[in-house]
């Protein structure tokens, strides 16, 4: 029975652990598809913003070709603001877009051209709450433009690495994990997202505690209640064992009882050889609460004790039981009918020595005997004791 409950508490503690990986494994499919959102965010991004530039680059090379209402070709006043915006960009990490118009002729009638930053190409304008780095790839020779990491791009030494390694960024420890990469639409780009090693760890952490410390409550209730149980449970075999044994064992002697001597005679006398007997000796002291009385109760119990100790010693005998208050036991088993009267003398002996008591002068004691023998004297074990 407790063992079964201890089972049952095994067997939660795995169930509790098998939904806790599940729910680590979701969060880290979870993680895997916020991360590919994000990198196909970024990548719809970065394909507006070079739409967007071409368009007005194509706008500026139309509006330069357009006549004025005099006739005259030149520059309107937002074209000039638009060049002026382009050509004053910063050149540093900047692709050149070009726009070249080409007349019926086959000659170039205008050609503009224009830098474009790269750190506005390819900012990452969205709320980051995972802490992704986003690293961009062109495809054409494997290189690696940028990567976007910790709100800002890192342009620092790219070319040499792979998407994987560029996503990184100058950490020299590996992503735990990185999303599919996602081709920016229409350009030979793609995006790579990838997130901290420890990143899903500690968000199953941040998101599970209260879940843990509910499951951590139910299993310690669960084994508290099994323990009760099992206390409960020992409890009652040892009161058990304590009445058993009190039923069996006289606690003054520790000789058999009466009850235990009723229970093992009937044995003993089914293992009676053919002409043999089973002898039966019952003692008895004599004026014992005039002894209580003149030595106390304790002096009474050590006389007590001493002869159940002294008719434990006698050759033969087995099953010596203290059978009432003041009166003793015991069987000698396959015995001729004419060796009883030498046991006799020998119980007799045993108790004619003086008893030592603590306190007193040593006290002799007077017995009485009696005897029967089985099959000679009675036809059942019931009836030995009278």
């Amino acid at each position: 029975m407790i063992g079964f409950l201890w089972g049952t508490v095994v067997l939660v503690i795995l169930i509790c652990g098998a939904f806790e990986w599940f729910k680590y494994d979701e969060l880290a499919s979870r993680v895997q598809a916020q991360a590919k959102t994000v990198a196909t965010e970024y990548a719809g991004t970065i394909a507006r913003r070079l739409f967007n530039q071409f368009t007005e680059l194509e706008f500026i090379g139309v509006s330069l070709l357009s006549p004025a209402p005099d006739g005259t070709i030149a520059p309107s006043p937002r074209t000039v603001r638009a060049l002026y915006r382009f050509m004053a960009l910063h050149p540093s990490y900047a692709i050149t877009m070009r726009f070249r118009d080409i007349g019926a002729d086959g000659k170039t009638r205008y050609f503009v051209g224009t830098p474009y930053r790269l750190d506005r190409l390819l900012a990452y304008s969205g709320h980051d709450a995972m802490n992704l780095a986003l690293a961009v790839t062109d495809m054409r020779n494997q290189s690696n433009l940028v990567v976007w990491h910790d709100g800002g791009l890192d342009f620092s030494s790219l070319a040499h690495r792979s998407p994987h390694q560029a996503a990184i960024g100058t950490n020299t420890k590996p992503p735990a994990s990185v999303a599919d990469q996602v081709a920016v639409p229409g350009l030979p780009l793609e995006v790579t997202a990838s997130w901290p090693a420890d990143y899903v760890a500690n968000r199953w952490i941040r998101s599970g505690w209260i879940r843990w410390s509910l499951e951590l409550l139910f299993i310690v209730i669960l084994a508290l209640l099994v323990m009760l149980v099992a206390r409960s449970r020992r409890r009652e075999q040892m009161a058990a064992a304590a009445l058993e044994k009190a039923r069996r064992v006289d606690d003054l002697t520790g000789l058999a009882t009466r009850t235990r001597f009723e229970e093992e005679i009937s044995a003993l006398c089914r293992g009676v050889a053919p002409g043999r007997q089973l002898a039966v000796i019952v003692v008895d002291i004599e004026d014992f609460s005039d002894i209580n009385a003149h030595i106390g109760r304790d002096g009474g119990d050590g006389i007590l004790r001493a002869l159940g100790q002294r008719l434990a010693t006698l050759p033969d005998a087995v099953l010596q039981a203290r059978v009432g208050a003041d009166s003793f036991a015991f069987v000698h088993a396959n015995i001729a009918e004419t060796e009883m009267h030498a046991r006799i003398d020998a119980t007799l002996a045993l108790a004619a020595a003086p008893f030592e008591v603590p306190g007193a002068s040593a006290q002799t004691i007077r017995i009485s005997l009696g005897s029967a023998l089985y099959p000679a004297d009675a036809d059942s074990a019931a009836s030995l004791l009278g």
